[in-house]
């Protein structure tokens, strides 16, 4: 990446991203006690394109080596939504001329805390004292168990809000007593509703 013709581009990009990761408290220094499995991170760089093709942004996500990390199959078994759901909310939609607000959550996993203890060894670019290394308190990209831990998050806090998941299609909430649904596909989120009941 150094010596790409987007270096400083990108070196940028990095800088935002730990700034992003350091302010949500993703992960504590801490001083290691005893022998402990640490899985390494890697940088992922890239950019977006308006339909002209220009670059518009430039992304660097800071990833866990997730494939090195021994996990069960029920640990990471995350569920999406079905395709069939959204031809159906499509299909709504058009038929009573419903609303939707499109969001995309933003570093969506780092949202969502771990559930036991994962350590990294520190990515270039954050020193650590000598016998200190990072523990993870939020899910990152790349972590295995990361997608389920957001479903979690997602689920609990749309239930917060009063809104219900539908049987059989957990990734679609209605809310009880308004023309409210919410459906979401990990971090792309889509609210559906009538303006003109409000």
């Amino acid at each position: 990446m150094l010596n790409h013709k987007y270096a400083t581009e990108y070196k940028a990009a990095a800088r935002t991203e730990i700034k992003t990761l350091t302010g949500k408290h993703t992960w504590d220094e801490v001083r290691l006690i005893k022998k402990v499995h640490r899985l390494p991170t890697m940088w992922v760089f890239t950019y977006k394109e308006d339909s002209d093709g220009y670059i518009t942004r430039f992304k660097a996500r800071l990833v866990v080596r997730g494939d090195l990390q021994a996990v069960t199959q029920e640990e990471v078994k995350a569920i999406t939504a079905a395709y069939r759901t959204f031809r159906l909310l499509c299909a709504l939609i058009a038929g009573f001329d419903l609303d939707v607000i499109q969001i995309d959550a933003v570093n969506a996993f780092v949202n969502a805390l771990v559930d036991d203890e994962v350590y990294l060894i520190p990515p270039e670019g954050i020193d650590l004292p000598p016998g200190f290394s990072l523990r993870l308190r939020k899910a990152m990209y790349g972590l295995r168990k990361s997608p389920k831990l957001w479903f979690l998050e997602m689920s609990a806090a749309l239930q917060s809000m009063g809104l219900k998941a539908v049987p059989d299609e957990p990734c679609l909430y209605v809310h009880p007593t308004e023309p409210i649904f919410v459906f979401f596909y990990v971090d792309d989120i889509l609210i559906i509703r009538h303006l003109s009941y409000y």
